[in-house]
């Protein structure tokens, strides 16, 4: 679930405790030169990695959105799942539609 943190920032939340009894929250790990990793990780809004933006996608006919974090796209590839990915000039190849299912727990598993 997408929980605001600050300035049009999210985390992209688990909705469900994992082990621990905490929320996990996806995150950007940069590597290198090979390419960014989606991980989940413990949930902390001071990483940049774990911040993202949610935008109209200009690629999408109707209500599609990119998510991005800082220039790092949300994309799925057939060969590697869910990466995240400088754009530069490419066009967004993943949108993602939304459906409300009304508020969100305070807490995970409440």
């Amino acid at each position: 679930m997408f929980v605001p943190v600050r300035d049009g920032l999210h985390h992209i939340r688990t909705a469900k405790a994992g082990y621990g009894g905490e929320p996990s929250c996806l995150g950007i790990r940069e590597n290198g030169s090979n390419p960014l990793t989606v991980v989940a990780a413990a949930c902390d809004t001071r990483r940049q990695g774990q911040l993202f933006r949610i935008r109209k996608a200009p690629e999408a006919a109707t209500d599609g959105y990119g998510i991005s974090n800082q220039g790092a796209y949300l994309q799925i590839s057939p060969e590697r799942g869910l990466i995240a990915e400088k754009l530069s000039d490419a066009p967004l190849r993943t949108v993602y539609t939304f459906v409300d299912n009304g508020s969100a727990p305070s807490q995970p598993g409440s």
